[in-house]
C-alpha cells in the first residue's frame, strides 16, 4: 500500500482509497495501515458503508439502522479512532463550515550517502524548516526504494516499518526554528537507492 500510493503522490496524480472495511469474508483489510498511510500522504479515503448491508456482511455497517447517532464498533473505529474521520477531515467552506489554515510546516531535504561497503552503507538526511514558525517536536519520514534496512540512527529516534523509515526528534533537538536544520544520520544494510516521499510532520518536503 505504501509504495503503491506513494508512487501516485510522487507523480503528482490524484488518488483516493475507496470502499474498504475492517473485515470481510473474502479477506481482512488492514484498515489501520490504510488510514495511517493516507493521513501521512495527505490522501482521502471512503469507508464501506453507512448502513443497510445484508447477506452476512452486516458487520460492515458504520451505523445501526441508518441512525447517525448510533455507531457500530466499525463506525467507532472509522470515525473516532486513530487517523479516523474526526481526526483528519475538514468541512469544505462551500458547505458553510470554516476550514482551518494549513499548519505552517514547510521543509527542504537533502539526502546523501556518506559511505558504502559490501552489503551496507551510511547515509544522512538534512531537513530544514523553511516555514515561518518554529516546530516544537518533529517527525521526519521517508520511503526506501530497494529494500534497505536501517540498523542504527543518531541525532534522532529511528524506527522502520517495511520500507517506511521514521526519525523523531531527541529531547535535546525537539525545537526546529525557522531556517534551522537537523541532520539525522544512519547506517543500513542493502544497496542504497533514492528514497521517496520525504515528509516532515506529515507535510511533503522539497528536495534540495
Amino acid at each position: 500500500m505504501d509504495s503503491y500510493l506513494s508512487a501516485f503522490v510522487n507523480a503528482r496524480l490524484p488518488i483516493i482509497v475507496g470502499e474498504f472495511g475492517h473485515d470481510h469474508s473474502d479477506g481482512n483489510p488492514d484498515e489501520n495501515a490504510i488510514m495511517a498511510i493516507t493521513r501521512r500522504l495527505g490522501l482521502g479515503y471512503l469507508g464501506w458503508s453507512w448502513s443497510g448491508n445484508g447477506g452476512g456482511v452486516e458487520y460492515l455497517d458504520l451505523v445501526n439502522g441508518f441512525n447517525g447517532s448510533s455507531l457500530t464498533p466499525w463506525g467507532q473505529r472509522f470515525f473516532n479512532g486513530t487517523d479516523g474521520v474526526k481526526a483528519t477531515a475538514r468541512e469544505a467552506s462551500v458547505y458553510g463550515g470554516s476550514t482551518p489554515p494549513p499548519a505552517d510546516t514547510t521543509c527542504a531535504v537533502t539526502y546523501r550517502v556518506t559511505n558504502q561497503w559490501t552489503g551496507g552503507f551510511q547515509g544522512e538526511v538534512t531537513v530544514r524548516n523553511t516555514g515561518t514558525s518554529a516546530l516544537t517536536g518533529w517527525t521526519l519520514e521517508w520511503t526506501f526504494a530497494n529494500g534497505e534496512r536501517v540498523t542504527q540512527v543518531w541525532n534522532a529516534v529511528g524506527a522502520q516499518n517495511g520500507n517506511l523509515v521514521t526519525a523523531r526528534n531527541e529531547s535535546w533537538n525537539a525545537t526546529l526554528a525557522p531556517g534551522a536544520a537537523v541532520t539525522p544520520g544512519f547506517t543500513a544494510t542493502g544497496t542504497p537507492g533514492t528514497p521517496t516521499a520525504f515528509t516532515l510532520n506529515g507535510s511533503t518536503c522539497a528536495r534540495s
